[in-house]
């Protein structure tokens, strides 16, 4: 940022001068500043010690200075043109006063003519050039400053506060933050009251599919329980006699994942098992639509109770959630339809099968 001193602003001969430093604990000098050092009150005889090189008559200016109605001779040089050597000689001059002045001031002091082409003096050149003040770094960025800039406003200092905060919307210095506006504060509730009916109408919609999910799966068990209570009044009552129940892994594990396909039925395919004790089995697997569990289980106790020469016996059952399967003895040679199809022609079959 660029800064300047104002007893120095439009005025190349204040009537005071007064001795000022820089707020190092909020400013720093840029690194492409340069001294400009002015003395007042010089005699003759100093000015004539001085070497050509510094071209006093082209950089020097009269004044008066401290109330004084005399003129006196003023003049201006970079201070790295001030050696030691000419120190001692400069110090019997009155006032000597040194001011960081920027690159583009510099500059400006060497024009001898403005853009018309008229000729400047050198102290009408050194009072643009001082307007035209330095370059600082402004270092108050901390957590405050981070804050301040949030809230809309930009970071500084003020004559009272070296900590401000600069307020565009009422063009005012606060000691931390700007203040919300009003239009700000309805917008956050607007803002605030349409999240929290998101939230509302998100949590509803979610109370209600668990509500659902919740009842579903009550159902499902009442009908398990339901079932269960099926089949173990099947078994009560049938005994001894009571085919055995398997899991539906068991009969995974029997048909070697139904490997061995037999045939398809109108209600389901029919696999070729092995039970643990060896023997060979026909397993019906049972599609999901066949009846509910207590027509399931109504069919396996009529089925048990049929007993014929010519009718396979049924082993055993599986019934676990919608998996139902009949396990039955293998036939080897295949349903009784085929073998008596196979031995008598095909319209006495017909009639048989008719009734």
């Amino acid at each position: 940022m660029t800064t300047a001193r104002t007893d120095f602003w439009n005025e190349t001969c204040p009537k005071q001068f007064n001795s000022t430093t820089l707020n190092y604990t909020l400013f720093d000098y840029y690194g492409t500043n340069q001294n400009l050092t002015l003395f007042y009150g010089c005699s003759g005889e100093v000015l004539s010690q001085l070497p050509s090189s510094w071209n006093i008559t082209e950089q020097n200016f009269t004044c008066s200075i401290e109330d004084d109605n005399d003129k006196t001779t003023a003049f201006y040089v970079e201070e790295a043109l001030l050696g030691l050597d000419y120190r001692p000689i400069l110090e019997s001059c009155d006032i000597n006063v040194t001011l960081p002045v920027s690159l583009a001031a510099l500059d400006e002091l060497l024009k001898a003519e403005d853009n018309t082409g008229d000729q400047v003096s050198s102290g009408d050149r050194l009072e643009k050039a001082l307007n035209m003040g330095f370059d600082v770094n402004y270092g108050a960025v901390s957590d405050w400053c981070i804050h301040c800039n949030g809230s809309g406003g930009i970071c500084g200092s003020s004559s009272t506060n070296p900590y401000s905060c600069f307020c565009p919307d009422d063009n005012k210095s606060y000691p931390l933050l700007c203040p919300k506006s009003e239009s700000s504060n309805i917008s956050k509730k607007i803002i605030l009251a349409i999240a929290a009916g998101g939230v509302g109408i998100l949590f509803a919609i979610i109370l209600i599919i668990f509500s659902f999910k919740r009842r579903a799966f009550e159902h499902r068990l009442m009908l398990r329980s339901h079932a269960n209570q099926n089949i173990e009044e099947f078994v009560r009552n049938c005994g001894s006699q009571a085919p055995k129940r398997y899991s539906y892994s068991d009969i995974k594990k029997m048909t070697n994942s139904f490997k061995d396909k037999l045939g398809q039925g109108g209600y389901g395919s029919v696999y070729e098992g092995k039970l643990g004790d060896g023997r060979l089995v026909a397993v019906k697997l049972l599609s999901t639509s066949k009846g509910n569990s207590e027509e399931f289980i109504n069919e396996v106790a009529s089925i048990s109770r049929t007993s014929h020469v010519n009718i396979v016996s049924l082993l055993g059952f599986c019934f676990e959630c919608s998996k139902k399967a009949l396990i039955y003895e293998f036939m080897r040679n295949g349903s009784l339809e085929n073998f008596l199809c196979r031995s008598w022609d095909g319209r006495s079959c017909i009639k048989l099968l008719l009734g």
